[in-house]
Order: structure tokens, then sequence, then C-alpha cells
């Protein structure tokens, strides 16, 4: 932006490529405004530096997830930090806590597979104290964001690395998991280019780690167990049959707060691998 002259709603304008929430936190957060005086005062004047802070905010707007560029992001009523070693939690998966909250027993054990942020597992204790957390991730950047988490709203999990199942022993009442589920060729990854390709990214169908978790989970769920798995929603059809097809009982999906099928359950049955 040229001009020393120029104004804030001379630069908004200029940068009509973000849309207007977008322009509007950027320029509250450069120029430490609410997002109310920023709309209530277009024509204040920009100083060459405030407006260099603008440009160098919002061309990381352009690249990176906001949530990155704050450190944190809310989900399931908890602010959980957040940065480039895991995915931006999602509403979508909020269901999938829900499930997890209103349906496993009373002391049960809980398996959070693949925790990312942590959201799930930190989300799930807060709500469930009485249950038995357990939460692991291939990725040690990413445990140690999720420990952060855990600290931070002082729930007692227990962290393990591991490649899904790898280095588990035991069995679980529960088993939560937002797997990647992206199709490789999906033309949405252009736009989560900034977020971790080994957390979305889930072969040509998007079903490979979906399939895997599935297959894997029978020997790690207690009698009567249940896994419960987000997909994308048009894969609840592929999820359930494949559910069906390892065995599993009760099989079922759940719509997310949009609407869309999102989470998948299936049981294993007393006595019986899943």
């Amino acid at each position: 932006m040229s001009g020393a002259s120029a104004t804030l709603g001379q630069w908004l304008a200029e940068n009509g490529d973000l849309d207007r929430l977008d322009r509007e936190l950027v320029a509250s957060r450069a120029l430490k405004l609410t997002r109310a005086q920023v709309i209530a005062r277009p024509d204040s004047p920009l100083s060459p530096s405030q407006r260099q802070s603008l440009d160098q905010l919002a061309a990381r707007r352009r690249r990176e997830p906001w949530a990155y560029i704050t450190g944190e992001k809310e989900f399931f009523g908890l602010r959980l930090a957040v940065g480039p070693e895991v995915l931006v939690p999602r509403p979508e998966t909020e269901r999938l806590v829900e499930l997890v909250v209103e349906r496993a027993p009373q002391g049960g054990q809980v398996l959070d597979l693949g925790t990312g942020s942590g959201c799930i597992a930190v989300a799930v204790k807060t709500h469930r104290p009485d249950l038995c957390v357990t939460a692991t991730d291939v990725s040690l950047a990413a445990l140690e964001v999720a420990r952060r988490n855990a600290q931070c709203h002082a729930v007692d999990i227990e962290f393990r690395q591991s490649d899904w199942f790898s280095a588990l022993a035991g069995r679980f009442d529960w088993i939560a998991c937002n797997p990647p589920y992206v199709a490789d060729a999906d033309p949405a990854l252009n736009d989560l280019r900034a977020e971790p390709s080994i957390a979305l990214v889930g072969g040509p169908q998007g079903l490979a780690a979906i399939n895997a978790v599935i297959k894997g989970s029978g020997a790690h769920l207690a009698s009567g167990g249940t896994l419960a798995l987000e997909h994308g929603h048009d894969q609840g059809e592929a999820v359930r049959r494949q559910l069906a097809d390892c065995g599993f009982a009760a099989v079922e999906t759940h719509e997310d707060l949009a609407g869309h099928p999102r989470v998948s359950l299936g049981r294993v049955l007393a006595g019986g691998q899943g």
C-alpha cells in the first residue's frame, strides 16, 4: 500500500481477496483495536509501521489458518493451544466428543487414537472426569501440544507415542478416533496446505487410515466396547460396511452440527471380537 495518508478503510478495500471477517480480524489484531472500532473508523489514517503490520499479518492469513496466528482455538467450550504441529480442531469433531461423553460407561477406559492437539481427550476428560483417558499420536511434536492443553485444563491423561496401536496393550471400553480421511487428490487440500498432511490425507479414497483403525481395534476393545470414528460426509456408507465386515455390531452413523453424516460407531459383541 502506498501513500502516507492511506486510511484503514482504503486498506480494507485493497485487501478484498480476504473475506470481510478476516480483514477485520487482521486489522483488529495488528492495530490493537476491537472489531467494532475497526468497523467504526474507516477514515483513520495509517502510519507506515501500521500499514506494514497490517500487510504482514494479512500475508500470514493468506497462508495459515487464523488459529495458527492466534495460537489458540475454541473447541467444546475449551480454549486450546494449537500450532502447525497439529490440525486445527473443527466443530465437526464435537459430535464425536458428545457421543463418548454421553455413552461411555462410568469409570471406563477411553482411548483417543491420533490425538493431535488433544482436543478430544481433553474435552472428554473435562466433562467426564470419572473416565480413564489415554491419548496417542505418532508425532512427538503433536503430543507436546496435547500435553500442554491437558496441563492448562488440569486434566489427568496418559499420553503415549504410538503409530495407531503399535505401542498399546490392554483393552478399552471406547476408542475414539479422528483419522486422516481426505482423499489424496481432493481439491480441498489446496486450502489446508498449512496443516500437517499426515493428519489429513487418507489414501486414494481417504479410507486407508479408517480401515486400518477398524481392522486393528478389535484386539484393543473390551467385550461390548465401542469404536467411534469421524469420517468425511460422503464416507458413512463405506465406513459402516467396513465395520460390519469386521464383525462389529450395532453399527450406526451420527450427523454433525451441520447435519452431515460424520461419526460412525460399531460395538464389539460380548465375548467376541468386533
